[in-house]
Parts: C-alpha cells; structure tokens; sequence
C-alpha cells in the first residue's frame, strides 16, 4: 500500500501527517530554545530543542533530520510498521527557502529514510488550492514570515513572489519592549484577543479615539495584569510600516503583476496574524491603494492552511506528474517542481 506523508514546514510549527488526514498527526512547535511536540491521542511533550528553522529557511538541517526520524518513528507506532515501504512525500516550503533546499531536502528523504518519491511545492500555492482556487493573490502571514504571491492556474506570474521577514514574533517583540515583558511569542488567540488593526494609522500622533476596543487587559502566566490601551493598535504597526513591510511588498506584487494581467483580482488572506483584528480589512485597504474597487479579499479560517491543502493537492489526479522518484535522483540529481 502506497502513502503520501505531507510536512508542513513552518518556521515555528512543523505539521505531519498522511494525506487524507484533514489535520496533522503531529507537531513540532518551537519557542525560542523549548519544543511541544503533539502526537496523535498522546500528551504534549516538553523538551529543550533548538528550531531548526529561522525566517522560512533551514538553519540546522541535522536538527531537522531528527526531527523526522522521530516523527518516521511515530507514525510506525500509530499506523503500521513499513508505512515508509513505497511512500511518497509531500513537502510544503517557504518561498524564500535558500538555493540549496531542493538538494539537501531530497538528499535526506531519499538517501537517509529512503522513500520513493518527492514533491516540494510552495506554502502559499498550497493555501490557495485550500480556499477552492487556482489564481489569484495569496497573503500568508505567519510567526516569522509573511509570504506573498500570484498564481494564475497554479502558475507563479514571475515577479509577484514577495517574503518579508516580519510576523507574529515582531509583534510580540514590539509589545514586550512597551510593557517591559519577556515573552517569546504571543499566541493566537490572544493576539486575536488583545490586538487590533486600523484600516490606516501612519503614525502614533494620530487620532484614534474613533477607533473601537480602547482597553484590553493581557494577563500573564505569572499573574500580572497588564492594561492595554492604545498599544493595542500600534504594536501590529510593525506588520505593516517601512519599506520592508507587508504594505509595501503587496504594492509591488500588485503592480508587477498588474502590468501583464488585468484578470487576477481575488486575494487569499491566510497565515496566524490573518486572525488579528482588522487584518483583512488593512490588506483590502492596501490593495485599495494601489488599484481601488478592484481586488476582492477574502479569508481562510484555519491554522493549517498549506497542510490541508497539501492534502487536497495530493489527492489530484496530476499529483502524480509532480513526483521526483529515487530512481531519477539516483540518475539526475536533485530535481524540484514548481
């Protein structure tokens, strides 16, 4: 019997899973030097693990290796023992992902754990296959990258791909430095909770009292309450100011692709941060900018966006075509299809 196993490699979560499986079996999740590990029916699991990954990209590919070896292990345990026997693997990256991923990831997976076959395909062509579609924008904003691109039939348009090194963690970053705290990172719920994202705020000069949700209180772990009052509007300003920022690299995704195609107006907005507040109104407020009455955004409303795609992806008929198989490595080299 021949399987799919899909990774959903994320810059602080890494999900696994088999295909046909609507959600992932286990987790990786890393805060600063601590990794939870969430296995299927099993307690979490607490231990000191540095992230292999940093901003979308591998830092540590040993650490990673391990970290499937054990999850390959796992999955013996909860399904059966040659679950690896012919399997194929599916593999979701960042867009910014460095030269040398297609070689090193192939290397491990074929080499290493000797599976048959390979497919690396980008998180955000993922997320859009999630969302029922083929074309159109995608604006995937996660803890350390927000990843932007257009698809037009699952076809990149050259010059639309755009990462930004700027997330969840820098808006908990930004909040720590105004309440003098020492988080790592602010879940999303609570951000949800605490956070909120004008249409346009320039500046910390500017006149928000119109704006809703003046307090909110941000209780931690060790009992302090902290009142929150206008911070809740200026620490997501991070996302969204400078030049190298989410505003800036959705204007020039837009125009670059504007030029050559007037069709493509739907925007996919994903990733954690998408569940702030304000958010998808802030992206269709930008696109707005640049081309008003246009574009059109909508949401998708889960945490696991590029893994249930990966897992629609899987299940097509041409998934087929995409595979690299061990044979071809063994013959060619590393091969990737995008």
């Amino acid at each position: 019997m021949s399987n799919t196993v899909v990774i959903d490699l994320g810059s602080q979560t890494i999900r696994f899973g088999l295909s046909g499986n609507q959600l992932p079996s286990i987790y990786y999740i890393h805060f600063d030097d601590i990794e939870i590990v969430e296995k299927l029916n099993q307690n979490k699991t607490v231990q000191r693990r540095s992230n292999p990954m940093s901003r979308g990209k591998v830092i540590d590919w040993e650490e990673l290796q391990d970290i499937f070896e054990e999850v390959f292990d796992s999955f013996k345990n909860i399904y059966y023992d040659d679950i690896l026997k012919g399997a194929s693997v599916l593999v979701t990256h960042p867009l910014n992902t460095q030269t040398n991923f297609p070689f090193l990831m192939e290397q491990i997976l074929f080499e290493y754990f000797g599976v048959s076959n390979v497919c690396l395909k980008p998180q955000p062509l993922m997320a859009l296959i999630q969302s029922n579609k083929t074309s159109g924008y995608v604006v995937q904003s996660g803890s350390e990258i927000t990843q932007i691109a257009c698809y037009n039939q699952m076809r990149l348009e050259p010059g639309s791909c755009q990462n930004v090194d700027i997330g969840g963690i820098d808006i908990t970053k930004d909040f720590n430095q105004r309440f003098h705290q020492h988080l790592y990172d602010i879940d999303t719920d609570k951000k949800k909770e605490l956070f909120f994202i004008p249409k346009e705020l320039q500046n910390e000069g500017v006149d928000i009292t119109s704006l809703p949700y003046q307090h909110v209180c941000y209780s931690s772990n060790k009992g302090q309450v902290i009142d929150i009052g206008n911070e809740r509007f200026y620490s997501t300003e991070i996302l969204f100011k400078g030049k190298t920022s989410i505003t800036s690299a959705l204007t020039k995704s837009i125009c670059t692709v504007s030029k050559k195609n007037k069709v493509l107006r739907d925007i996919c907005v994903c990733g954690g941060n998408s569940f702030i507040h304000g958010f998808i109104e802030r992206i269709q407020h930008n696109a707005d900018s640049v081309q008003n009455n246009f574009f059109r955004t909508y949401s998708i409303n889960t945490l696991h966006e590029s893994f249930i795609g990966a897992n629609i992806y899987a299940g097509l008929p041409s998934f087929k075509y995409q595979l690299f198989s061990i044979s071809k490595y063994e013959e060619e080299g590393t091969y990737v299809f995008y």
